[in-house]
Order: C-alpha cells, then structure tokens, then sequence
C-alpha cells in the first residue's frame, strides 16, 4: 500500500492520531507515540482501494491545517505483453535479468507499441523527439526502465523539464540492486519476493549519475535507491496515469560484470511485475 512521509511540528510530546479525510476511496493515516518536540517525520499508510485514476489532494487532521497531492493509479493488474525492447543497442535479455515469462526482444528500436511490456533505454539510444511517443506508451500502461547517464535525459524529453544531471558515482559494477534501500517500508521493498532480496555490497554497486533533481522537483516520483553512506539517489519510480511505470534506473546495468541474483530478480521485476504505488 501507498505511503506518504509528513514533517511534523510537535510542540507537546505525547500520542498523536493523524488522518486524512476520504479522497477517490483512500486515507492515509497513523498514530503513536511522539517522545519529544521538535521537527519529527511521521509515515502515513494509505487503505482503500481508488476508484478513478488521477491527482487527488489529501487534507489532514492537524493544526494548522496541511495537505498533499498523490497521484492514483486504478487497475493496474495488467496483462504480460508479448516484447521487450531495448532502444540503443542489441543485447540478450537474460544477461540482465530473471523472467517468469518469455518474450520476443526487439532491439535496435525507440518506438515501442501495444504490445511491448517494457522500452530499455540504453547508451547510445536517440532520445530527441521522442517524448510525446513515450509518453503517450506510459500513459497506456507501458514501461521504461533508464540506464546510467541518461535519466535526466529521457525525463526531460517525456516531460518537457531541464533538470540538470547530477554527477556520477558509484562502482561500475553493473548490479541493478542498490546498495541502499530508500522509503524500505514501501509496498515495493514490502511485497514479496523484493522483500527477500539483499541489497548489494558497497564495492560491488552499479554506478550511474544522481538524480536527485528530478526526485526532489517532482512529488509524484518514489525514491527507492541510492548508494551507501550517500543521500544520492540513484533509481526511482514515476507511476504515470494509464499505469504506466518509469524507472528512472542510473546504473550500468547493460555492462558484463556479474550480476548477483537479487539485482537479476530486480530488474525481471521491472520489466514484468505488477505493482501497488
């Protein structure tokens, strides 16, 4: 289920119960106990179920007053489509990752149609003047999974944005799993099997460029890894309307190292889970 983290000002310690009104089915809603005053983050877990797709805005129970924005995304059991596309390059599926299914790779190609489950956008892909294409495909419940270097890059060309691209870190070894795990009480570090994976070794850690710009200027996206010992973040999710899902996936992933398994299970995830944002 949904989360949203809230920064809360408490002035009196002591138990707290906090609650949004109803909005398209959902609440968002926690309550404990607060030890101390000062500046404190809470999470809010969200119950319900949407029963339309769009931008909602969720006023809570606090005083003053304060309100959120989340996008919901209704229906999203979609159905496996029958190919995987790399745009960019030509390479093997299975080099990158575990698939419960099988799929016709379709390589050397930007233009993916109804029935491509994910567009894999590799070094070396023509970005320019595909945005609207890419975009209409996630707002028609496709997938595009980034690689290192080009995030910003493809966010910028979906969404019409300039958000400049951070710089590169990490230790090129090609692993999809982060070496730290952010927001890990999201439903998807939550769900099994990503609850069972282990996050990768410091020396072993894809390296990319941050994207911390893109994740801080718009609230839709979910930041869920980065690199140990650092507040870079280095992939992240945007749901889009329709059930589309971008991965914003700065790692060299499409490089030769050895891959761990969970960071194999990770990216067969991408491609071709269903999910719960």
């Amino acid at each position: 289920m949904a989360t949203q983290e809230i920064q809360a000002n408490v002035t009196k310690a002591g138990t707290y119960s906090i609650t949004t009104d109803q909005v398209n089915g959902i609440t968002f809603a926690n309550s404990g106990t607060l030890a101390s005053t000062g500046t404190q983050s809470i999470t809010l877990t969200g119950t319900g179920t949407p029963t339309l797709a769009g931008t909602e805005t969720y006023t809570l129970n606090t005083a003053p007053a304060c309100s959120f924005t989340r996008k919901a995304i209704n229906n999203c059991s979609l159905p496996i489509r029958s190919k995987v596309m790399f745009c960019g390059g030509s390479y093997t599926l299975s080099d990158f990752a575990n698939t419960d299914n099988s799929f016709t790779v379709v390589n050397n190609s930007c233009t993916p149609d109804s029935d491509t489950q994910a567009l894999l956008i590799t070094l070396g892909a023509t970005i320019a003047g595909n945005g609207a294409a890419w975009l209409n495909y996630l707002q028609n419940g496709g997938r595009i999974i980034t690689e290192h270097g080009l995030s910003d890059d493809v966010y910028n060309e979906i969404y019409g944005t300039s958000y400049p691209s951070g710089t590169r870190y990490g230790d090129c070894r090609d692993n999809v799993m982060p070496s730290l795990i952010l927001n890990p009480t999201n439903s998807f570090w939550t769900t099994p099997p990503r609850n069972g994976y282990t996050a990768t070794d410091s020396v072993n850690e894809g390296c990319g460029n941050y994207i911390n710009a893109i994740v801080d200027g718009d609230s839709s996206i979910i930041a869920l890894g980065g690199w140990t010992g650092t507040t870079r973040v280095q992939f992240a999710v945007k749901p889009e309307e329709g059930c589309g899902l971008l991965f914003l996936l700065d790692s060299d992933w499409r490089d030769s190292d050895v891959k761990t398994t969970s960071s194999l299970n990770l990216m067969g995830d991408l491609i071709e889970d269903n999910f719960d944002f």
